[in-house]
């Protein structure tokens, strides 16, 4: 595999950060704290992800995951990862190279 370092942070509002491997780990530790916390959806602090530092997604009170900010997502957004599917989740690294290939791509339209 490429030799890009990533790392993955999950940090829900109030409650710290957590490192995860994947999306899936980011998935579960949002869903651990959700079910210990026995709050509803209403009152269940927002979780973002960071890849290395920066913003990338969030992650919605069902484990979802989603690229972007919570006030960008519309009908028909498909999630970056979701729990109930059997496709197999982007690990930090592979959403390192993705952000790499999608800012060459903007740089090359210049």
């Amino acid at each position: 595999m490429n030799n890009i370092e990533a790392r993955l942070e999950v940090t829900i509002k109030g409650q710290g950060t957590k490192i995860a491997t994947d999306l899936a780990m980011a998935s579960r530790i949002f869903i651990e704290f959700r079910d210990s916390n026995g709050e509803g959806a209403s009152r269940t602090p927002v979780a973002y992800i960071k890849l290395n530092g920066k913003r990338w997604g969030h992650i919605s009170y069902n484990g979802r995951v989603w690229a972007g900010s919570p006030k960008n997502w519309v009908p028909g957004t498909v999630p970056a990862y979701d729990p109930f599917s059997d496709e197999a989740p982007m690990t930090a690294e592979e959403m390192a190279i993705d952000e790499g290939i999608d800012a060459e791509a903007e740089r090359s339209r210049g």
